[in-house]
């Protein structure tokens, strides 16, 4: 296996997609459910998600074998690692995101195109919040420009505009640039042909929210807290933060 920063805990794709399709376009159903019920983790027991997992995990060993197989069960892993690191359970997170980064390596060696990179760049993004300081300053330098790799095949690519400038928000100090992170998101959020997925409307307009309260602008951040509630309106972070404006 190959060896190839940016989320804090707080926070923090179907087959090869031609640059005009969504990555995310034909996100199997179970996956999806997976997907969806991370963002509203205020209604979602450890049960649910364990089930979720499972269901996810038994739809996608039912690909065909290669790439779309190692990318789906690549996202499984990585969600879950997402989830159980929500969660507390640093541990098992950190097993869970291992295995999504080896399926994503055994996918990227097959073929590079935006939808392999950019489940390899999640799993090493995801990571960086639950291993080692020494990981995340080693591997954490690398997620922009690997999501810059993702936008070169599809330059519409939200998700991966998000992960090219997040970490001007959530890298640890003194790297982080609220600033930057701040113009970054608003430039996406103004992008007239971004395609945006539910989950990277949220991602974005809750990153520009915790950026703008970060540099006392509550007022500012509202409108970003109010948009992101229509999408996901059980999301433990969205409460945390609307809690700070009042």
């Amino acid at each position: 296996m190959k060896t190839r920063f940016f989320s804090s805990a707080i926070f923090a794709l179907l087959f090869i997609s031609m640059i005009s399709a969504s990555l995310f376009a034909a996100e199997p159903p179970a996956r999806k459910k997976l997907h969806d019920a991370f963002y509203n983790d205020m209604t979602t027991t450890p049960e649910q998600y364990e089930q979720l997992f499972q269901d996810a995990l038994k739809e996608a060993e039912k690909t065909p074998a290669g790439v779309t197989k190692n990318v789906n069960l690549a996202w499984c892993y990585y969600l879950m690692s997402r989830i159980c690191g929500n969660a507390g359970d640093k541990k098992r997170a950190e097993k869970l995101g291992d295995t999504a980064y080896d399926y994503a390596d055994d996918a990227r060696d097959e073929i590079e195109n935006a939808e392999t990179i950019l489940i390899y760049t999640n799993a090493i993004a995801q990571n960086c919040t639950v291993k080692s300081f020494w990981y995340m300053m080693s591997q954490g330098i690398r997620v922009s420009g690997l999501a810059k790799d993702v936008l070169k095949h599809n330059p519409r690519c939200v998700s991966a505009m998000y992960l090219r400038d997040a970490q001007n928000i959530y890298a640890p100090a003194p790297f982080y640039d609220y600033k930057e992170g701040i113009k970054c998101m608003k430039a996406i959020l103004d992008d007239p042909n971004a395609e945006f997925e539910p989950f990277d409307l949220f991602d974005v307009n809750i990153s520009l929210a915790y950026a703008l309260i970060n540099t006392k602008q509550k007022a500012e951040a509202a409108p970003y807290l109010a948009e992101a509630a229509k999408i996901y309106p059980d999301n433990k972070t969205l409460h945390e933060l609307m809690e700070q404006i009042k």
